[in-house]
């Protein structure tokens, strides 16, 4: 399963990136200078950083569009 990172600044989508663990993906985050929020809901994994924010996104929820 791929893992989709979408980076949002003011509400619009300023990167995007796709890969293939977790691990990978909050690395990448963490190397951008976010930080793991600390509540969390579902499969979505959120980051946060100077007022802008990241999600990580299981591939299959952006096909079916079941994200919160």
């Amino acid at each position: 399963m791929w893992l989709v990172v979408t980076v949002y600044l003011d509400g619009m989508v300023m990167n995007y990136g796709k890969f293939k663990t977790k691990k990978q993906a909050t690395e990448h985050l963490e190397s951008l200078g976010f930080e793991k929020c600390e509540i969390q809901f579902g499969r979505i994994v959120r980051f946060q950083a100077y007022g802008s924010y990241a999600e990580v996104i299981p591939m299959d929820e952006l096909k079916t569009g079941e994200i919160n």
